[in-house]
C-alpha cells in the first residue's frame, strides 16, 4: 500500500511539471443529453488559459442533490 501511495504521489508531481493539478470535485458543463464529466482530480493544460479552464471546468456545473421528503 506504501509503495502505491508514493507512485501516485510520484506522478501526480511529475506531471505538475508540464499540467497543473487542480482537486476537488469538479463537473463540466451538462449537454443536451444530460451527460457530464465529474472528477476530482483535474490535469490542466499549460496550452489553456486559467479563465478558459474555469469556463469548461466548476464546482457550480456539478447537478445538485435533490432533497429527500
Amino acid at each position: 500500500m506504501k509503495n502505491i501511495l508514493i507512485i501516485v504521489m510520484s506522478s501526480l508531481i511529475l506531471v505538475n511539471c508540464t499540467s497543473k493539478v487542480t482537486l476537488g470535485p469538479k463537473c463540466t458543463k451538462v449537454s443536451d443529453a444530460g451527460s457530464y464529466e465529474k472528477s476530482y482530480i483535474w490535469l490542466k493544460s499549460s496550452l489553456i488559459s486559467d479563465k478558459e479552464f474555469k469556463d469548461r471546468v466548476s464546482a457550480d456545473y456539478c447537478p445538485k442533490k435533490a432533497k429527500k421528503s
